[in-house]
C-alpha cells in the first residue's frame, strides 16, 4: 500500500504516512469491508431460507401429483374396463 499524497510505502495496518502524516484510508476500507460481509451474509441467509422452502415445497407437491395421478389414472382404467365391456357385450 502506498501514501496518496507522497507515494511512500506504507505498511499494512498504518494510519498514517510516516514520511507526511497523510491519513491513509484504512478505517474507510475497514468499513467497506464490513459492508461488504453484511451484504454477502444476508444475501446467503436469504438462499438458505429459499432452499429450505424449497426442501419442505417440493416433496409435498411430489404427493400431491401422486395421489392426482394415481385417482386420474384409476379413474381412467375404470372408464376403460368398462368401455371394453360394453363393446365385448354388445
Amino acid at each position: 500500500m502506498f501514501c496518496t499524497k507522497c507515494g511512500s510505502k506504507l505498511e499494512n495496518n498504518s494510519k498514517f504516512c510516516i514520511n507526511c502524516g497523510n491519513p491513509t484510508n484504512i478505517s474507510t476500507y475497514n468499513t467497506n469491508n464490513n459492508q461488504n460481509n453484511v451484504e454477502h451474509k444476508k444475501k446467503e441467509g436469504k438462499l438458505v431460507t429459499c432452499l429450505c422452502l424449497l426442501a419442505y415445497i417440493i416433496p409435498i407437491l411430489g404427493i400431491i401429483n401422486l395421489v392426482l395421478n394415481e385417482l386420474l389414472f384409476t379413474e381412467a382404467y375404470e372408464y376403460i374396463i368398462l368401455f371394453i365391456a360394453y363393446i365385448i357385450t354388445a
